[in-house]
């Protein structure tokens, strides 16, 4: 594992899926490219501010119904950011 520790509790899957999410300020489209049960990494042209809340349509994956999920934006690079969902795909 690349001399690097896993952080994440929840494991995550790679993902190559076209989202919409949306913030305060509008509606957005982006692409995922990971996935898991309690988080996402979206690629994006216009990426929120640490610490905003957004709505994320997400897909269904593996035995997880999709559908939008309210998360807190809680790292961003250029070019995208990672979300944390308060409940998570199983519930």
């Amino acid at each position: 594992m690349n001399n690097m520790e896993e952080k994440r509790e929840h494991p995550r899957e790679a993902c190559s899926e076209t989202t919409f999410y949306s913030t305060k300020k509008g509606i957005y489209e982006g692409l995922i490219k990971d996935i898991g049960v309690k988080g996402v990494f979206i690629i994006a042209d216009e990426t929120p501010v640490v610490g905003e809340i957004v709505t994320v349509a997400v897909p269904a994956t593996g035995d997880a119904e999709g559908g939008k999920l309210r998360g807190e934006i809680v790292w961003k690079r250029p070019g995208g950011f990672g979300v944390y969902f308060k409940s998570s795909l199983n519930e």
